[in-house]
């Protein structure tokens, strides 16, 4: 070994002995994606080593403090150099400086996990990313089918509840509606636009035959990754005319709005329930669009936590679409992710575990914000 200090590299995770370790010292190289069992020798030559150190000092101060022999401790570091556990301390900074830089970025924003993550999973050849893998997709995806067939594919509200008929999608949608009318527009939606950007946005396109593993998948305009579609969307109606004031569901059933709940929540209610995208406006809130996730829709194909992530993409997706649609009509918008999830899930009577809220937005004219009526 020539170097002379050497320091632990900064991709090197150390975890304590627990029962999820099998009792063991583990270190994990999370950009080499290597894992190893350390001997409690090995564990104090990476402690010891965190700041730059020569190598016959640190093989002396382990040596002493464990009673063992000094040639012995060099020939551990020997070891851990040649897995890259132990760098040379002159490289470790010009090496791995992108990696610190990543770090301090993310945690900056408190994204400690999720920086970790990046590093584990960054270019990384999962099943599915190569053409020679999608037989084995194919081949889960028909297992799964025989177990248990794929058929959650849009909510269903059965019985008797006021309902609105949606216009079904066509290109004169588009060009009928949505031109910019200038600054001293209001940005006031009545119910014909409305329908018209919820039909735009969720209305199923087209579908393809999935065989007999389950119901027909459909695309929208809005992409969805597996055309699974976890979103659904739900509008709170405070202020546009020509409909009940209350809380909707966006149905692809028949293409409708149907009230499902007619309880409108009082304006320091509305202010609770959406402290950002209602409490904080400054404009007339016409209207809140809320977003949900069912998560069977992704778990049924993806099966794995990372999937999670899967939902925000979509959702996303649908919201940032939905205020394309309102501000070219010149209407205020404001998304919020700090909703209070248990209060408008009980309004809306979902279940979290089974479909959860993801994000709201509220949308409204430039006129002052009034209060809204219990």
């Amino acid at each position: 070994m020539v170097m002379e200090q050497v320091q632990t590299s900064p991709t090197i995770r150390l975890y304590p002995p627990s029962e999820l370790n099998s009792h063991r010292w583990i270190a994990d190289n999370v950009v080499r994606r290597h894992r190893y069992t350390l001997p409690d020798p090995a564990v104090l030559l990476l402690l010891g080593a965190m700041a730059p150190i020569k190598v016959d000092d640190l093989a002396s101060k382990v040596a002493s403090r464990l009673s063992l022999h000094e040639p012995a401790i060099k020939g551990l570091i020997e070891s851990l150099v040649e897995k890259e556990c132990l760098l040379d301390s002159t490289c470790t900074g010009k090496d791995f400086a992108h990696l610190a830089e990543i770090r301090r970025e993310w945690q900056a924003s408190g994204w400690d996990e999720a920086a970790e993550y990046h590093f584990v999973t960054f270019d990384y050849p999962y099943v599915g990313a190569s053409g020679s893998s999608e037989a084995i997709s194919q081949k889960r995806m028909v297992e799964y089918g025989a177990i248990e067939p794929d058929l959650n594919r849009y909510k269903r509200y059965e019985g008797d509840y006021f309902r609105i008929p949606l216009p079904q999608p066509r290109s004169d949608l588009l060009t009928q509606a949505f031109v910019f009318h200038g600054a001293e527009d209001s940005g006031s939606v009545d119910l014909d636009l409305l329908s018209r950007i919820i039909t735009l946005n969720i209305a199923p396109l087209r579908s393809v035959n999935v065989g007999n593993q389950g119901a027909p998948l459909f695309m929208r305009s809005v992409p969805s990754g597996g055309s699974r579609h976890p979103t659904e969307v739900y509008f709170l109606n405070l202020g546009v005319e020509d409909m009940p004031q209350g809380w909707y569901h966006c149905s692809l059933d028949e293409l409708e709005l149907i009230l499902i709940n007619r309880d409108v929540p009082s304006s320091e209610m509305c202010d609770a329930l959406f402290p950002i995208c209602v409490g904080r406006a400054r404009y007339s809130v016409a209207g809140v669009f809320v977003l949900t996730a069912v998560f069977e829709r992704n778990m049924y194909r993806y099966r794995e936590p990372r999937t999670f992530r899967t939902i925000f993409m979509d959702s996303g997706h649908m919201i940032a679409s939905i205020q394309s649609c309102l501000r070219s009509l010149g209407a205020i918008t404001a998304i919020e992710y700090g909703v209070n999830d248990v209060e408008v899930e009980s309004y809306l009577g979902i279940e979290y575990l089974e479909e959860g809220v993801v994000l709201a937005m509220s949308f409204g004219s430039s006129q002052p914000k009034e209060e809204v009526s219990a």
